[in-house]
């Protein structure tokens, strides 16, 4: 697991998913700067890779999906697997 302060690369494990708080199911927040103290930190780009877009999903919980699609950057509304 990633402690506040360390680096990381490409493939490592960063965390586990639950499913805590008022929500319906487990689901990830990511945020990555380029400093430790968000108030001085600036956001760093990323992109998935291996995504595979989920089509066979319950929508209830969620907006139909854009369809605007750009490699490694899954569209707003889409549910994805990352292998």
């Amino acid at each position: 697991m990633v402690e506040p302060g360390d680096t990381v690369v490409a493939g490592q494990q960063l965390a586990e998913v639950g499913n805590t708080g008022n929500t319906t199911e487990p689901h990830l927040h990511v945020q990555l700067m380029d400093r430790p103290h968000v108030t001085e930190a600036a956001g760093v780009p990323f992109r998935w890779s291996d995504v595979e877009i989920l089509d066979e999903v319950d929508r209830s919980f969620t907006k139909e999906p854009s369809t605007e699609v750009e490699e490694g950057l899954p569209a707003d509304g889409q549910v994805f697997s990352v292998s």
